[in-house]
């Protein structure tokens, strides 16, 4: 658009650009909406927006502008003397919201007589408030800890009946805190795998007060294991890595999601059920008739990339990590849980090791299954059809067939709720 002063504009989602100068000679100089944040007086500088129109003439001046977009109206500064330098917009929203909410978690808060509340939102990413919805700062401190960085725009928050919990879930991003929202962990789920909305069980005798044991649906490609039954993968010299008790289909799933995040490498696995139902890791090996035993070897697949647990930015509530004109703000690191549900690691030596967040390598998506996944105390993973239930392990579905995991391995989670 140009205005009738002969500047010239142009707008995206990627913001809005002012050209004084003449649109072959000129310099493209991007607009900005500032805010200040209530708590920290933090200053940011935000250019992106997703802006839908250009309207000149606004205001009855020659050379005033509006922009709008999805997130509300912004205006050229006509009262400034030097518009040549002023790109700062006026907003024109007041204290109002052009969100919408996604699905929000309400969870028991901190402080006497509070809820904290976290929703995912189109647009933008998740925003959380700490003062039952009056104020929306979102993750702007230390103590808010880490933030929402890699969610974006979709998903949904859910609360957990009357507790601290809250869990953020999008494709493969499940995120959990036991703060109400504040300093998320991030688990990203395998095998181009979506989950759906959760569910918690209840107490006996209670509506709202959660037993500890959560269940979601799922979609997800099936794992690219054989498996060989009667068959025993013998490890070479000092290349086993012990993983502890499972069941069958439980030491398929642990291997397979340890080497997905890059806990551990390896391309054949056993799991010893006619004896003490341990699995082993091993690069290869080699094969050797063992009633009871079934080994998993890894079908040809091009060379794994670990799965990264990132957290950058934080969502744009007021001081959540957000787009600037000279960067983005960025949120903290968290610690890494292996289980969709109310739990707390238990350390040994074959726990996997805390990832601090950075943003992701992999791309969401839905996998090619059609299977439902139950996870209490575990992480279920489901495709092909199959239905895979976990409690307190890490269980695999494929091909149609059912898995029923139970009883946490070392180094797994266990379920622990409100006392």
């Amino acid at each position: 658009a140009i205005d009738r002063t002969g500047w010239y504009y142009v707008g995206s989602e990627a913001g809005i650009y002012r050209n004084a100068g003449g649109c072959r000679a000129g310099k493209w100089e991007a607009m900005f909406d500032r805010r200040i944040a209530r708590r920290t007086g933090a200053v940011r500088d935000r250019v992106a927006h997703d802006f839908q129109a250009i309207n000149i003439d606004f205001g009855g001046d020659p050379g005033g502008v509006a922009f709008g977009s999805d997130q509300g109206v912004f205006m050229k500064n006509v009262s400034d003397a030097d518009m040549r330098t002023n790109l700062r917009l006026v907003s024109g929203n007041g204290d109002m919201s052009n969100n919408i909410i996604m699905h929000p978690s309400i969870a028991m808060g901190e402080e006497p007589h509070t809820r904290y509340l976290v929703t995912a939102l189109w647009d933008w990413g998740p925003v959380a408030s700490w003062d039952n919805g009056t104020h929306w700062p979102s993750w702007q401190t230390a103590d808010d800890g880490s933030a929402l960085g890699f969610f974006g725009e979709g998903g949904g928050c859910f609360g957990v009946g009357r507790s601290v919990y809250s869990l953020c879930i999008h494709h493969h991003n499940v995120a959990r805190s036991s703060r109400g929202g504040k300093n998320f962990s991030r688990f990203v789920v395998p095998n181009g795998a979506s989950v759906g909305a959760p569910a918690f069980a209840r107490r006996a005798g209670s509506r709202a007060e959660p037993s500890g044991l959560i269940y979601a649906p799922m979609t997800m490609e099936a794992p690219a294991w054989e498996v060989i039954v009667d068959t025993e993968v013998v490890c070479g010299a000092g290349e086993a890595i012990e993983l502890g008790a499972h069941t069958r289909d439980g030491c398929l799933a642990r291997v397979d999601i340890g080497l997905q995040h890059g806990w551990h490498t390896g391309a054949a696995a056993v799991w010893r059920g006619a004896t003490d139902s341990s699995c082993t890791l091993c690069a290869a090996g080699s094969p050797r008739h063992r009633e009871g035993a079934v080994s998993f070897v890894r079908r040809a697949r091009p060379a794994l990339t670990p799965i990264g647990h990132g957290g950058e930015g934080g969502g744009d509530g007021e001081g959540g990590g957000e787009l600037t004109g000279a960067g983005a703000r960025r949120g903290g690191g968290g610690e890494m849980h292996d289980a969709l549900t109310l739990t707390q690691a238990v350390p040994s030596k074959s726990s996997p090791p805390a990832k601090s967040q950075r943003e992701p390598t992999g791309g969401s998506g839905s996998g090619d299954g059609g299977g439902t996944a139950a996870g209490g105390g575990g992480l279920a993973a489901a495709g092909g059809g199959g239905l895979a239930t976990a409690a307190g392990g890490l269980a695999t579905a494929g091909g149609g067939g059912t898995v029923e995991s139970y009883g946490p391995g070392p180094g797994m989670a266990q379920p622990v709720g409100p006392e």
